[in-house]
């Protein structure tokens, strides 16, 4: 059976600190969601909030717990809010590509207010336009970022792993070995994503911490590290719209495994914004970026 944690306030104390109950609620829940306790969905339902409107208030308000022992009088302390923290800006709109063959093209998606927008391109330019309209300033790419300098693969896939459990994935070439090879027309088109995209997004070199920016991530990946351990890859579509499901994500929008992958990604580029995930590799070979691992999560009452 689940552990239930209450967390209680005093009416007084409440009064005094002039700090409402729901405020103390909507305070909680982002504060358990930055320490990778409660997935969103969970953190929209602990605010007693549509998980819309708890991107929202993510978005606008300033983030964490912020209540601490404070000298109110001389014969008395109560709990009262510290000066507040710089505020986080706005959530800005994220994207995540999913990039195919060119039968394929570009499984796009945006993240906005907790809400994914699929959009499907045959070319890159078109996939590139769409990005600048829509504004999105942080974007995550299931492709290759960058070729191998030597040998079969890159550090940044030979490093993935969690928990020490290696995580199986694509092996990168150098670009000498892929050339001529239709099998690698997906990481081509990949290339001429990046390239396109680097005339208004800096490519990540694993200390950047604003956008626009872009970098790669892997699906597969994601839902391991949202499931809080290495997980089979299969069957990739019901493994991985359930891990968008159980983070409280609508995923009636994403027709296919493709728009779920690009929602995977798309995750990843909040998450990034919001100081979240972790890079494998190096500069040379290019970073995989990974949500951080989430923890075993408890049901909270307050």
């Amino acid at each position: 059976m689940s552990k239930v944690v209450t967390i209680e306030l005093p009416a007084d104390v409440l009064e005094v600190a002039q700090i409402s109950k729901d405020e103390v609620r909507l305070e909680s829940a982002v504060a358990f969601y930055k320490a990778k306790r409660l997935s969103l969905g969970r953190a929209a339902e602990l605010a007693g909030l549509a998980l819309p409107s708890f991107m929202d208030a993510l978005a606008d308000r300033r983030v964490g717990l912020h209540y601490g022992p404070q000298e109110v009088s001389e014969e008395a302390r109560a709990l009262a809010p510290h000066p507040r923290a710089p505020s986080i800006a706005e959530a800005p709109t994220v994207a995540g590509v999913d990039v195919g063959g060119p039968s394929k093209g570009f499984h796009a998606v945006t993240l906005s207010n907790g809400r994914f927008t699929p959009k499907h391109f045959k070319e890159a330019e078109a996939a590139y336009k769409w990005i600048l309209e829509v504004k999105a300033t942080i974007i995550a790419i299931d492709a290759p970022c960058r070729w191998a300098v030597s040998g079969r693969s890159r550090l940044a896939e030979r490093e993935l792993a969690l928990h020490g459990k290696p995580i199986q994935c694509f092996k990168t070439p150098a670009r000498t070995s892929a050339a001529g090879n239709p099998f690698y027309g997906w990481v081509f088109n990949g290339e001429t994503l990046y390239e396109r995209l680097s005339a208004s997004h800096d490519l990540f070199d694993g200390s950047q911490k604003n956008g626009p920016i872009v970098f790669e991530t892997f699906p597969h990946a994601v839902a391991c590290a949202l499931a809080g351990r290495v997980i089979p890859a299969s069957p990739k579509g019901l493994i991985r719209r359930r891990s968008l499901s159980e983070q409280g994500f609508d995923v009636g929008p994403l027709a296919n495994i493709d728009f779920v992958d690009a929602a995977l990604c798309a995750l990843t580029a909040l998450q990034f914004h919001l100081g979240l995930t972790t890079a494998f590799g190096d500069s040379r070979e290019g970073f995989i970026v990974v949500p951080r691992c989430t923890t075993k999560q408890l049901p909270l009452l307050i």
